[in-house]
């Protein structure tokens, strides 16, 4: 095993020991916020503090009321990167009003412009906030133009990761636009479209279009043959993360298959867990990336790459059905299920699931 590949293995296994450390705590909260919670430490190179994010979660309690956005299903995971902060109160206080800076821009408040707000308190200078708050809005309306109908507030994450780019807005938007018709043609009618266009939001990031997406059915092609599927619509745009990278695709697909492996193998992540496939692919995408971004200098900025890692992990296992059970409303197919929903949302708990299955809650626990 090479330095890379060891250094790639340790941050897998912190990764378990992370989750393995918080898994019996916030024990009203669902597993997947808490491997979510987990990763966050490990992208720092850290080990799980619960105490600290205990203490961080009790600051959100106290300063935002019940029905908040910001006390929603993802609150322990927001508690976790405050918890990682060095000012966790600034950095709250820097997310609220980034929110605020946002929604005035025409943004819609909901759970998708918190993660937006958080990612970008916590990656930009406090001077540069409003600039990018108008600049997503740019991009938002500028991409909305061209995707009438694909462009929704699942984009918020994607428009932000772009505004906090150095991409000029008409010259990210061509290429956005660009890239999802060639994409388009390799990948055919049945893609979401969505998917696509997150996938050609993040792979703006990198060259010319064309050679964009020429690597990228290359790099397909060799998972493929791995039965690596990154090439499907709950985890599309993961595979532009790793296809930023000018590394050797036999490589990628190596590391990939072996962390993949690796992470089956440990406890609570193996094949009878609750972990889908595609979110250990996820987790596998992210902690290769943070440590590619890391060795490649002067080709790719690693705090963009950063950025639109987090936001692929925000989007996918706080936001999307099929990854989190939270959101699924398969669940009401139980009466035992539906009337816990219903005890949910007595006690103010599981509020996303509530207002899902409710039609109208969106308090916090």
């Amino acid at each position: 095993m090479n330095q890379q590949s060891q250094i790639i293995r340790d941050k897998l296994t912190l990764f378990v020991e992370n989750y393995q450390n918080i898994k019996g705590s916030f024990n009203m909260h669902y597993p997947v916020v808490k491997r979510l919670s987990a990763l966050a430490y490990t992208l720092e190179n850290k080990q799980m503090d619960v105490t600290n994010i205990n203490e961080a979660h009790q600051l959100i309690k106290s300063d935002v009321g019940m029905f908040s956005n910001f006390r929603g299903t993802f609150v322990i995971y927001l508690a976790t990167v405050l918890s990682l902060q060095e000012f966790p109160q600034q950095t709250f206080s820097d997310v609220q009003r980034i929110y605020s800076l946002l929604n005035n821009n025409g943004f819609w408040k909901n759970d998708y412009l918190v993660l937006s707000a958080l990612e970008i308190a916590k990656s930009a200078e406090s001077s540069k906030h409003s600039h990018i708050a108008s600049r997503a809005m740019d991009f938002y309306k500028a991409m909305k133009a061209n995707h009438r109908f694909h462009i929704s507030t699942d984009d918020y994450l994607f428009t932000v990761m772009l505004a906090m780019s150095d991409m000029d807005v008409q010259t990210g938007t061509n290429k956005v636009r660009q890239l999802f018709s060639l994409l388009r043609n390799d990948f055919g009618f049945w893609t979401n479209s969505n998917s696509l266009l997150h996938l050609a939001q993040v792979l703006a990031l990198g060259g010319h279009p064309g050679d964009c997406v020429q690597e990228l059915m290359h790099l397909k092609r060799i998972l493929k043959k791995r039965k690596i599927r990154l090439d499907k619509n709950p985890v599309l745009s993961a595979l532009g993360i790793v296809g930023l990278f000018p590394i050797n695709h036999n490589v990628i697909s190596t590391e990939l298959e072996s962390s993949i492996n690796f992470l089956r193998e440990q406890k609570g992540f193996g094949a009878w867990s609750d972990v889908h496939q595609e979110e250990i692919l996820l987790y596998a995408v992210s902690i290769l990336a943070s440590v590619w971004a890391n060795e490649i200098s002067g080709l790719l900025q690693s705090d963009i790459v950063s950025t639109s890692t987090n936001n692929i992990m925000n989007n996918q296992l706080l936001l999307n059905p099929a990854l989190n059970p939270a959101l699924n409303p398969v669940w009401l197919a139980s009466p035992a299920l539906a009337q816990q929903v219903v005890m949910c949302n007595a006690v103010g708990y599981c509020s996303y699931s509530c207002a899902t299955y409710s039609g109208g809650y969106s308090g916090g626990c």
